[in-house]
């Protein structure tokens, strides 16, 4: 005679509910099993877990209670699982998380999601890339980029192998995948030298006075979005005029954060790119002034600025958040006609630096890329 534990019920999103026993079997080997169920109510799925407990009681051994976890899993269930499984064992990056959660979501839960996992056939993902390329935007159901598709199909194939390691599918049915070719690629639009002229002129009237040193920096160093969020006055050697970049960064809900906040400091991306990146005079000049306006509007506050305090912090030394820089600049963009995106500042730098023969391996280096080929 086997026992079976009281069991836990965990929610999973709206809706949706992750079931958790433990059994042990009469030659005293243990086990735990989970299962995910839809229900309205935590009441409900309760209910739920009072009748999979029976049920598990009548299972022979461990391979038949495994089986009966399994047999119940669909697609987006397990890819659900995959995503918990990469934030709480992996522990990759909040952004990564929610990129994931949010392929699961736009892109495989639709038609296919409730596909029991070991039904799933090339054939049928096949024929769901297919639809994805021409009807697949959540937003206005017409097609999505091969860039897209992409990363969706190689996100689907990673997380079944895990799947085919652990039994859960004989075989991964998304090995036979291929890319999708990407003819319509759009290049990331940069700005001319004369149009960078007139964009530090017009940011400096910018409301916002974190605004435009965020515009100027982004404009003379090539930093990313969440390195210059991350960016604290301890990483500025006014001295020496350079500036460190040693972390980002990374906005996500708090599910996907480690720090059980929503903004989170992470290392940078790559292993090249923690850096030191040296300043023209005139930027050092405006870090300066930067530094002070913000120091009066903190005290005023009765905050006091220190080392730690982000660069691009408020008049309560609060981090500028990643994704306010993106809205906030797509606006500026916008409201002054400038066809060009926040990562496209990046872009910007780098080839007025090529233009005025700067070696690559050095441009590759200020940008803290991981081989020249990047560049």
């Amino acid at each position: 005679m086997k026992a079976v534990g009281k069991g836990t019920v965990e929610s999973r999103g709206k809706g949706r509910w992750r079931l958790r026993v433990s059994v042990t079997f009469d030659n005293g080997k243990q086990m735990r099993v989970d299962k995910n169920v839809e229900c309205r109510t935590k009441t409900e799925a309760k209910a739920r877990l009072d009748e999979w407990r029976l049920e598990l009681l009548s299972a022979d051994d461990p391979r038949t209670a495994r089986k009966q976890a399994k047999k119940d899993q669909t697609l987006v269930e397990y890819l659900e699982d995959y995503v918990t499984y990469c934030h709480d064992i992996k522990h990759l990056s909040p952004n990564t998380v929610r990129g994931y959660r949010d392929i699961v979501r736009n892109r495989w839960a639709p038609r296919i999601g409730n596909t029991p996992l070991r039904e799933l056939t090339p054939a049928m993902l096949d024929e769901h890339v297919s639809w994805l390329r021409t009807k697949g935007s959540v937003k206005t159901g017409g097609p999505l980029s091969a860039k897209t598709v992409n990363e969706a199909t190689s996100f689907l194939s990673t997380a079944l192998e895990r799947a085919e390691r652990l039994e859960k599918v004989d075989r991964n049915p998304a090995r036979f995948l291929g890319s999708v070719p990407d003819s319509n690629r759009e290049e990331v639009k940069a700005l001319t030298e004369e149009e960078v002229i007139r964009m530090k002129e017009v940011v400096l009237g910018h409301p916002d006075y974190r605004f435009a040193t965020m515009v100027t920096l982004a404009l003379d160093t090539g930093m990313r979005r969440g390195e210059l969020s991350g960016l604290e006055w301890r990483d500025v050697d006014f001295e020496k005029g350079r500036l460190h970049v040693r972390q980002a960064i990374a906005e996500g809900s708090v599910s996907d954060t480690y720090n059980g906040k929503t903004l989170e400091g992470k290392r940078p991306k790559s292993r090249r790119s923690a850096r030191w990146i040296t300043l023209p005079p005139s930027t050092l000049a405006m870090l300066k002034a930067h530094a002070e306006t913000q120091y009066r509007r903190m005290r005023y506050n009765g905050v006091e600025q220190t080392a730690d305090t982000p660069v691009l912090g408020d008049a309560l030394g609060q981090p500028y958040r990643p994704s306010k820089l993106t809205s906030d600049f797509i606006a500026f963009a916008k409201q002054h006609s400038f066809e060009v995106t926040l990562h496209g500042l990046r872009h910007t730098h780098a080839s007025i630096l090529l233009k005025h023969g700067m070696p690559i391996e050095r441009v590759s280096q200020r940008l803290g890329h991981e081989s020249v080929d990047i560049t």
